[in-house]
Parts: structure tokens; sequence; C-alpha cells
């Protein structure tokens, strides 16, 4: 655990998905029963400080990532220039959920069908070809 000084530029928070919370810098916030899911994470969180706390994903930043506290949206940052993070607001607590939507998902998983679909025919076609072959 780092406890903070003047120098340090840390903001008090909590880090998903890591062994420890930074409940030592500032005052303290919570988080419990986090869970990893396809494309979606969600943990309940508590600040019970006055000031607002970020709640730090170790996950990759991208815009079509979405963030939900007690289902009503709240915005997503990068931070660190790399991972998410969101503004847990002061004396709140509840469940945080991440979620990752992208238009093109079901296409791209159409696509992976119908290639997959169209290899078997191909395979198919010509072992078909070659037992004819042999007789």
């Amino acid at each position: 655990t780092h406890v903070a000084d003047a120098s340090d530029t840390v903001i008090a928070g909590c880090v998903f998905g890591v062994p420890f919370n930074l409940n030592e810098i500032g005052d303290s916030c919570s988080i419990e029963e986090p869970l990893v899911d396809f494309n979606a994470y969600h943990v309940r969180v508590a600040n019970a400080s006055s000031q607002p706390r970020w709640l730090v994903l170790n996950a990759n930043y991208h815009h079509l990532w979405s963030a939900k506290l007690n289902d009503e949206a709240i915005p997503i940052s990068p931070v660190n220039e790399m991972v998410m993070g969101v503004l847990i607001p002061p004396r709140a607590e509840g469940l945080v959920q991440f979620e990752y939507a992208s238009p093109y998902l079901q296409w791209a998983w159409g696509i992976s069908v119908l290639t997959l679909l169209s290899s078997l025919a191909v395979l198919l076609r010509y072992s078909r070809r070659g037992q004819a072959a042999l007789q």
C-alpha cells in the first residue's frame, strides 16, 4: 500500500482488478464482489468520502465501453492514457457495471460462422473428390 505525501500526484480511489485498494490515500473507499464476464465487469463500490473518488478498471480504454452506477449512466475517462476509470460521487455506493458493445460485433460473429461453414463445405467437397479419384 502506498501512503500519499505532499509531492504525489496520486488521487484517492480504488483499483478494480488488483489485490489491494488505495484506502490509505485520502478517505476510504471499498470494492466488493467483483465479477468478470464476457465484455463486462461488475463490482460493488462504496465511497464514504466527502469527495469524488476514481474507480479504475485495469483494462484498455476504448470509446465503445459504457458504465453505469446503480443503472444510471456515468462517463468513462481514460486514466494514465491507457486504462479506464469512472468517478464515484461522494458518499455513494452501489453496483458499477462496465460493458462493451460494438455495433459491428454481431456482424463479425456472423462472418466468422459463414467462413467456418464455407470452409467445411469446401473440405467435404474435396475429400469426396479425393475418394472418388481413388476408386
